[in-house]
């Protein structure tokens, strides 16, 4: 059975969490920060025109914006979400996310 645990954030200092992960042109960056079999957080940065074309997941997964406004589109209905704004999209519907500038987000997935 595996242990669920946190990675990748520091242990011995205090860090601002938006700062734990850079941006850069052209790139999408993730960092996980989970190992567990039920819930998948992931930290990810997107370049200025940056974004993931439509995607699943088997779970529930909720957006939380950290830097820089950001569209998640689902269903066809835009939602538009800026520092500190959060959003749920249900498991199995279809959605993607893009934003005009540099963003970062936390994406969390329960199983």
């Amino acid at each position: 059975k595996n242990m669920a645990r946190l990675r990748n954030l520091p242990t011995n200092q205090v860090s601002n969490f938006a700062s734990l992960i850079d941006v850069k042109d052209q790139q999408v960056i993730s960092m996980s920060l989970t190992d567990s079999d039920n819930v998948d957080m992931v930290m990810l940065s997107f370049g200025a025109g940056e974004g993931v074309s439509e995607e699943v997941y088997q779970g529930d997964t909720m957006y939380l914006i950290l830097d820089g406004e950001v569209t998640i589109r689902k269903e066809e209905q835009d939602y538009h979400l800026c520092e500190g704004d959060t959003i749920m999209v249900e498991a199995d519907i279809p959605h993607e996310i893009f934003g005009k500038n540099a963003y970062k987000i936390v994406q969390i997935t329960v199983h």
